[in-house]
């Protein structure tokens, strides 16, 4: 695209040192209903969802014949619970987003000012998302968005788009803890990919994100029944 096509489809870009840019096509997702309709085909398969009940030992799992450790960050603490090392290390790694009180007419990857990684801005429930962080710790646990994140994140998305966005304009914020293999010095390095490790008869999952869920349920749905 031209920076005349680029202005017109997002007229809120700057044209300081604008070149153009390039179209893409994606889809777009609301994780919390999409997983809300995997629960719900569960149940409708036969399956029984219990709900309130904390595990913190695979031990008191003992009465099933098969089990899987799905629980995404928090999979090292009861891959501990075995005996022997575990196969890999998770790199907790949180990513951060703000929601802006204002429409967005085009969704958008920008480069980082300064840094070699991108973020988004995209159009969401008739607000705009910009995403993300990526924020090492060092702890499963999920602290919300920093201070510096959301800071972080205006500066980037004032970097491009007018009119500025201030604390303000700032509707939600909300963050993630991925659970990335350990794999690089710098979590944006870090692998996007998942693996398996097997326990006696638990699978234990690291790694994974929604993009690859189904993938990675069927491989280890295949795995358990082993």
């Amino acid at each position: 695209m031209s920076t005349e096509q680029a202005i017109k489809v997002q007229p809120g870009l700057k044209r300081a040192d604008l070149q153009g840019a390039y179209t893409f096509y994606d889809a777009q997702m609301d994780d919390e209903a999409l997983g809300q309709w995997v629960v719900d085909q569960f149940c409708s398969a036969g399956g029984h969802l219990h709900c309130g009940q904390e595990i913190s030992n695979i031990d008191e799992l003992d009465a099933f014949d098969r089990i899987v450790n799905a629980t995404g960050p928090w999979a090292s603490k009861l891959r501990n619970t075995q005996p022997g090392q575990p196969a890999y290390e998770l790199d907790w790694v949180r990513g951060s987003h703000i929601m802006l009180d204002r429409p967005c007419s085009m969704a958008m990857l920008l480069q980082v000012p300064g840094a070699k990684r991108i973020f988004f801005v995209l159009p969401y429930k008739d607000q705009t998302l910009v995403g993300t962080t990526e924020i090492r710790q060092t702890s499963p646990d999920n602290p919300g968005p920093s201070e510096s994140e959301i800071r972080y994140l205006l500066a980037a998305y004032n970097h491009y788009l007018t009119p500025f966005a201030h604390s303000g304009d700032v509707a939600a914020t909300f963050s993630g803890v991925r659970p990335l293999i350990r794999s690089a010095d710098n979590p944006s390095d870090a692998t996007r990919d998942w693996a398996f490790e097997r326990v006696g008869k638990v699978l234990h999952i690291y790694g994974g994100k929604w993009t690859t869920a189904q993938l990675q349920g069927e491989e280890a749905a295949q795995r358990i029944l082993q």
